[in-house]
């Protein structure tokens, strides 16, 4: 399968109706048809690698976003009652 024929195959599946809730926060969680590629070709280090590197970068987006979160009001912060 050349690359095209890849990508085009891994955002169908991203797509997917049943993978809705990978593709509307594909930049949250790993789309599940990446992590079938890269097992697929066995870079579980890889995998890994890129794992902590996302956590990393989460959990310092969240130490930045949400002590300040109540300040601006942001609403998923309010709902989740995080706010005094």
């Amino acid at each position: 399968m050349d690359n095209h024929g890849r990508s085009f195959g891994m955002a169908r599946l991203l797509w997917n109706p049943m993978l809705g809730i990978y593709a509307h926060s594909a930049f949250v969680l790993f789309p599940y048809s990446w992590m079938v590629w890269v097992q697929q070709r066995r870079l579980h280090f890889l995998m890994l690698l890129a794992q902590v590197a996302f956590a990393i970068a989460v959990s310092h987006w969240q130490s930045l976003v949400l002590p300040n979160a109540c300040d601006y009001e942001i609403p998923t912060v309010k709902a989740m009652s995080l706010c005094g």
